[in-house]
C-alpha cells in the first residue's frame, strides 16, 4: 500500500491509461502485475510506501480489498503537509505518522515477516500453527489490512524474490536452476508466474529494458 503526492504533471501508465496520476494525492492499492509509467513533463512526485500490513497502523480505509490493483483519489487532508514535506521531508513524515500510530487488534506484521523469512515458501496451514490463528482469521485480516488473500500474497512474495534473482542471475544460471531454488515445479511453473504478473515470460523479461533496473 502506498500513498503518493503529486505536485507536477502526470503520469502515463500503461495499465491505468493516461494521466492516471494528475496534481493531487492519491492511494495505491496492493499491485499483483507490473505497469510502466512514464513521467509528463515536470514532474514532483513524494511517496509513502507501507510495509505489508503497515498502512492499518497509520490509516483507517475499509475495505482494502477494493484497492487491490487499483490507484484511487486519497483524502489530502490526511496526507502530510506538502509544504513541511519539501522543507522537511524525513523529520515530518516521521513525527506526523508517530502522531497518528495506532495498531490495529489483530496485526500482520509478525504473519508478514514469516512468509517474508521464508521468501514465500511456506503453506497456509504453516502459518496457522506459528501463530496460533485460523484459515478464516487470516484470509478476513489479509484482505481488510492488505487487500489481498494470504495465498496471493505469499505467492507475490515468492515471485518477488524470484523476480530478483532472475534479474541479477539469470546471465549465469539457468532459469531451470533458478525456479527450483525459489520453490518453483520446473522452468514452466516459474514463466507462468512472469506471465501472470508482468505480462511475459523470464526469457522476453531478461532481454527487456525493465531487466536493467538495479534490485536491492
Amino acid at each position: 500500500m502506498s500513498l503518493v503526492l503529486n505536485l507536477g504533471e502526470g503520469i502515463n501508465s500503461s495499465r491505468f491509461g493516461t494521466r492516471w496520476c494528475a496534481e493531487g494525492a492519491l492511494i495505491v492499492g496492493a499491485q499483483t502485475r507490473g505497469d510502466t509509467q512514464m513521467l509528463l513533463g515536470e514532474s514532483l512526485l513524494f511517496g509513502i510506501t507501507f510495509k505489508p500490513g503497515g498502512f492499518s497502523f497509520f490509516h483507517r480505509y475499509d475495505p482494502m480489498e477494493r484497492m487491490a490493483d487499483d490507484v484511487q483519489p486519497f483524502d489530502r487532508s490526511q496526507f502530510p503537509n506538502p509544504d513541511l514535506i519539501l522543507r522537511h521531508p524525513a523529520a515530518y513524515v516521521d513525527r506526523f505518522y508517530l502522531e497518528r500510530l495506532k495498531p490495529p487488534r489483530f496485526s500482520l506484521v509478525e504473519v508478514v515477516a514469516s512468509v517474508e523469512q521464508h521468501k514465500g515458501r511456506v503453506r497456509m496451514d504453516e502459518l496457522m500453527h506459528w501463530h496460533c490463528t485460523t484459515a478464516r482469521q487470516l484470509e478476513r485480516q489479509f484482505k481488510q489490512q492488505l487487500g489481498i488473500t494470504p495465498k496471493e500474497f505469499i505467492d507475490l512474495t515468492r515471485f518477488n524474490h524470484a523476480f530478483g534473482v532472475v534479474q541479477r542471475e539469470a546471465g549465469s544460471r539457468s532459469l531451470m536452476e533458478i525456479a527450483w531454488d525459489c520453490g518453483y515445479y520446473d522452468h514452466a511453473h516459474l514463466a507462468n508466474a512472469f506471465r501472470k504478473h508482468m505480462g511475459l515470460p523470464p526469457s522476453a523479461f531478461v532481454l527487456s529494458d525493465s531487466s536493467k533496473i538495479a534490485v536491492a
